[in-house]
């Protein structure tokens, strides 16, 4: 709502545990609103780039704008660390998401 965008465009999803299950009912609630166009992901800069990418396998487009660094706030060790969970968790859930299209 900083950035300009309208309350009433905002979704938020509170239910999920993981990455990957915030994508997965984010999709459901997108699909069901009939939401099509583009959709901004919105979450620490550290880990946008993986919620878009699961957003795009999921047929969306993306934009991920400017958002808030944690570094300061987790500082340099922590930080570090959240980067190398992302270089993981990647492959993961695409192997996750592309496992459960094939069933």
């Amino acid at each position: 709502m900083q950035g300009g965008v309208d309350a009433r465009r905002i979704l938020l999803e509170d239910r999920a545990r993981t990455t990957l299950e915030s994508v997965l009912f984010c999709t459901q609630i997108l699909r069901r609103r009939g939401t099509g166009g583009t959709i901004l992901v919105c979450t620490d800069s550290y880990h946008q780039r993986r919620c878009a990418f699961l957003f795009r396998m999921q047929g969306f487009t993306t934009e991920t704008p400017a958002m808030p660094s944690g570094l300061r706030a987790n500082g340099p060790l922590r930080w570090a660390w959240y980067h190398v969970r992302e270089c993981i968790a990647l492959p993961r859930d695409v192997i996750r998401l592309l496992l459960r299209g094939a069933a």
